[in-house]
C-alpha cells in the first residue's frame, strides 16, 4: 500500500463497498493527502490498534448484521483519538488542536467515499469497542434497533472471514507497509 493519498482513497474506496475485502480504514487529518493510519478486515478490534497512530484519525466503518439476504449493512463515520487515554503524551496540544480544525474537511471528505448512518467519536482506546459503536448506532437506527445487536454482528463477521480468509503473508506485507 505505501503511505501516500491514493493508499488512504484506496482503502476508503475498498470499505464502502459493500462486499470490499476491508471493512475500516483511518486516515490522518489531512483532507488533501489522505494519510492511512491504518485498515483492514478485522473490524472493531482491529481498528482499537490504529487509534494514536495520528494526532486524530478519521475514518469508515463497515459493520453488517445477520447473514444472508436479510442481513444489514451499515456504515460509521469514525472520528478517534486517544486523547482521553492516560498514556496519550505522543501528540502535544498544538498538534492535537491542528488536527481538530480539519475535522470538518474530514467529514466532508469521508462522505464522499460513503455517506454514513452515524459519526462516533473515540477519545480512548477502550471505546472502539462493538458494544459504545452499536450504543451509538442503535439511537439513529430506531427502526433496525432490534437486529442491531452483538449477536448479529458476530454472526456477520463469521460469515465474512469464512468468506475473506485472511492471508498471513498479505497481512505482513500490509503491516510493513503502514
Amino acid at each position: 500500500w505505501g503511505i501516500c493519498r491514493a493508499a488512504g482513497e484506496e482503502a476508503l474506496r475498498e470499505v464502502a463497498r459493500l462486499d470490499g475485502l476491508w471493512n475500516w480504514a483511518l486516515v490522518g487529518p489531512d483532507p488533501d493527502r489522505l494519510p492511512l493510519s491504518g485498515g483492514g478486515s478485522g473490524s472493531v478490534d482491529e481498528m482499537r490498534h490504529a487509534i494514536g497512530a495520528q494526532a486524530t484519525s478519521f475514518g469508515l466503518l463497515r459493520m453488517t448484521f445477520g447473514t444472508g439476504p436479510t442481513a444489514k449493512t451499515k456504515f460509521i463515520y469514525v472520528h478517534a483519538s486517544n486523547i482521553d487515554d492516560e498514556d496519550a503524551m505522543a501528540w502535544s496540544m498544538k498538534e492535537r488542536a491542528q488536527a481538530m480544525a480539519n475535522a470538518p474537511l474530514m467529514e466532508r471528505a469521508i462522505h464522499g467515499f460513503k455517506q454514513t448512518q452515524v459519526k462516533v467519536e473515540i477519545t480512548r482506546s477502550d471505546e472502539c469497542s462493538v458494544e459504545f459503536i452499536l450504543e451509538k448506532l442503535v439511537k439513529v437506527s430506531f427502526h433496525d434497533a432490534s437486529f442491531l445487536t452483538v449477536e448479529k454482528y458476530k454472526e456477520a463477521l463469521e460469515e465474512f472471514r469464512a468468506a475473506h480468509p485472511v492471508n498471513h503473508e498479505e497481512v505482513t506485507k500490509e503491516e510493513e507497509a503502514v
